[in-house]
C-alpha cells in the first residue's frame, strides 16, 4: 500500500480519495472477516467490538497520515471527526459491556453507529466510495 505523508502541505483530493479508498477497502475486508459472536456472551460481544474498533482506528490513523486535502477540507475534517467520535463511543460500549451496564452500552452503541453513519455521509460527499460504506 502506498502512503504519502504530508509535511505541512496539502494532498490533491483525487490522490487522497484513491489512497483513502484503498485503506478503507482493506478495512472493510478486515471487519467482515471478524467473526460476530453467535451468543449473548458479553465477553465475546465486547471482544468483537474491541477488535472492530482496533482495526477501524488503525485505518483512520492511516488516512490521517496521508495528509490534508487541497480542497474541501471542511467535509474531510467533519468525516474524520465523526469517525473519531464513533470510535470513542465504541470504546465506551466495550467498557459498559464489560461492566455489565446494558443501558450505557446500548446508548453508547447507538451513538457510535450514528457517528459512523454521519462519517460515511461526509465520506460520500467528499468523493470516497469504500470509505463511505
Amino acid at each position: 500500500m502506498l502512503l504519502v505523508v504530508s509535511c505541512g502541505g496539502s494532498v490533491p483530493k483525487a490522490e487522497l480519495i484513491a489512497q483513502g479508498d484503498a485503506i478503507c477497502a482493506q478495512l472493510n475486508e478486515q471487519t467482515e472477516a471478524i467473526e460476530q459472536p453467535a451468543t449473548d456472551d458479553a465477553a465475546a460481544v465486547a471482544s468483537y467490538f474491541e477488535e472492530v474498533g482496533r482495526v477501524t482506528s488503525a485505518a483512520v490513523d492511516e488516512i490521517k497520515e496521508i495528509g490534508a486535502p487541497d480542497e474541501d477540507a471542511e467535509t474531510y475534517d467533519a468525516m474524520l471527526a465523526n469517525f473519531d467520535e464513533g470510535l470513542t463511543k465504541l470504546d465506551e460500549t466495550v467498557t459498559a459491556i464489560r461492566a455489565e451496564d446494558q443501558e450505557t452500552a446500548g446508548t453508547a452503541l447507538q451513538a457510535a453507529f450514528g457517528a459512523i453513519e454521519e462519517a460515511n455521509g461526509h465520506a460520500a460527499e467528499f468523493g470516497f466510495t469504500d470509505c463511505a460504506e
